[in-house]
């Protein structure tokens, strides 16, 4: 490529300007835990797994007469095993979410609250701001 090809290939930079920016500090231990993550989706999704099989095994309980009591237990088993072990994950997955909420709740409260005046405007450097 010559220099005469590049001087006549021009880009056009379009930039959106920012009113302000918000640096925040974070502890390699809190780096960790936000990489690391919670376990909470995989508790989701097992959580509504269970919950869909008890309500399908209760709704056939409820709507179906099942003459074998072998098959009768088995389903009311599955119903209530399903209903309890969802409703446990999902508490642990509502207790995981709370705790990177935590986290990042007291990053966010590092930066103290400030007035939203233009303090660009009052430094002086070498940008006319007129």
């Amino acid at each position: 490529m010559t220099s005469q090809s590049s001087a006549t290939e021009s880009v056009t930079v379009r930039r959106g300007r920012v009113d302000s920016l918000t640096v925040y500090d974070v502890t390699e231990s809190e780096l960790q835990d936000l990489e690391r993550g919670t376990p909470g989706n995989l508790y989701l999704n097992f959580a509504i797994f269970l919950l869909s099989i008890a309500v399908s095994f209760f709704v056939a309980l409820f709507s179906t007469e099942i003459k074998s009591t072998r098959t009768f237990c088995v389903f009311v088993i599955v119903a209530v095993i399903g209903g309890v072990g969802g409703l446990v994950l999902l508490a642990i997955w509502k207790k995981s979410k709370e705790t990177t909420s935590i986290i990042i709740d007291r990053i966010k409260k590092r930066v103290p609250k400030e007035d939203t005046k233009d303090l660009d405007a009052q430094q002086e450097d070498a940008v006319d701001k007129e």
